[in-house]
């Protein structure tokens, strides 16, 4: 049965396999030393809306990122057969931004004279809708994206994890079908259901001061024709062995993935190797293009990489070896906050 994120102003931790009933993250009781004031939660509060997209031609991401002192907003695509890649970017502030309240039924949106993105989450009717109209973004063309997402038959990660006692951060990702049409200049791009997915990623948390975690995700066909997608993450979530958002879809099954690292070389464009212990998981990432965003108030920053590339390796599941050639695909983050 779906819950609330927080009953009783305690933080519900776990991994589920359904959507929290009600995002109610501001409800939560003593997060900090500072006295229970709703503003300063607020404030505290990092939050984003994100998608990865794709087919066998094109990767890419769109993300409404607000951690308060800032917001962007983002629509990136890379063309993997003409080696092409097309950022779109804006620093706005926090208050401009729209965030979606409950990814169940909401809107993420914003829109300013040569920028409209909007979001509409319906999950009870399995369906997620994206509308974008990108003009004027120095040299790179006019875009043009309408998107449609179906979750039918996916079953959704949902999980709340402690960073302290009663501070935690919330996030559901789930992968679905893909129907839509991005028009960059003249140019027309089709998404179809048969051969296109959406992964889609709604993240809240209080977290520490200090923020650092690494991330990969990937969707794509086996070589046997099987729909696989993932997601792993290293983060600052206490007792990571029991509380992680380490998860597998394969076709209609959700499989839990056990605690992994990352090994890089300091070269973010080097190839990483992300393994669990066990050896159930031994990927292998290789990044072909980054937009690297560095940023510096002094009492607050970011250095943020968030790479795209192919993935080979294999994950072990039950009985199963899943084998990733390097047309699957994907892109990961390393990421150190302080805010």
């Amino acid at each position: 049965m779906a819950r609330n994120l927080v009953e009783n102003g305690q933080f519900q931790y776990g991994f589920y396999r359904e959507a929290f009933k009600k995002i109610n993250i501001l409800d939560a009781k003593n997060i900090s030393k500072i006295p229970n004031i709703r503003f300063w939660k607020k404030f505290r509060l990092k939050e984003w809306l994100a998608f990865q997209f794709g087919n066998k031609n094109y990767f890419g991401l769109v993300a409404f990122y607000n951690p308060k002192i800032t917001a962007l907003i983002q629509f990136v695509l890379f063309d993997k057969q003409k080696n092409k890649f097309y950022h779109y970017q804006k620093n706005i502030h926090p208050r401009e931004m729209h965030n979606i309240q409950n990814i169940s039924e909401g809107k993420a949106y914003y829109k300013d004279n040569n920028c409209l993105m909007e979001a509409k989450s319906h999950l009870e009717k399995n369906e997620f809708l994206f509308h974008s109209e990108l003009n004027d973004f120095r040299e790179l063309p006019s875009l043009k994206a309408d998107f449609t997402a179906n979750f039918t038959n996916f079953i959704p990660m949902a999980v709340c994890l402690p960073f302290a006692q009663n501070r935690a951060m919330y996030s559901l990702k789930s992968p679905a079908k893909l129907q839509g049409s991005i028009f960059i200049g003249k140019e027309q791009i089709e998404f179809n259901p048969e051969d296109s997915f959406l992964i889609l990623d709604d993240h809240k948390g209080f977290y520490p001061y200090h923020t650092r975690y690494d991330w990969i995700t990937g969707a794509g066909n086996l070589p046997n024709g099987n729909f696989m997608a993932f997601n792993l993450t290293k983060n600052q979530a206490l007792d990571p062995e029991i509380y992680n958002e380490n998860g597998l879809w394969l076709n209609n099954k959700l499989y839990r993935l056990p605690l992994v690292k990352f090994k890089q070389t300091g070269n973010i464009m080097e190839t990483w190797h992300i393994y669990s212990k066990d050896k159930q998981i031994d990927l292998f990432f290789h990044p072909k293009i980054n937009k690297p965003i560095y940023k510096n108030y002094f009492i607050a920053g970011s250095e943020y990489d968030g790479p795209m590339g192919e993935i080979s390796g294999k994950i072990k599941i039950k009985r199963q070896i899943l084998h990733l050639n390097n047309l699957f695909f994907g892109m990961g983050e390393k990421k150190h906050v302080w805010i």
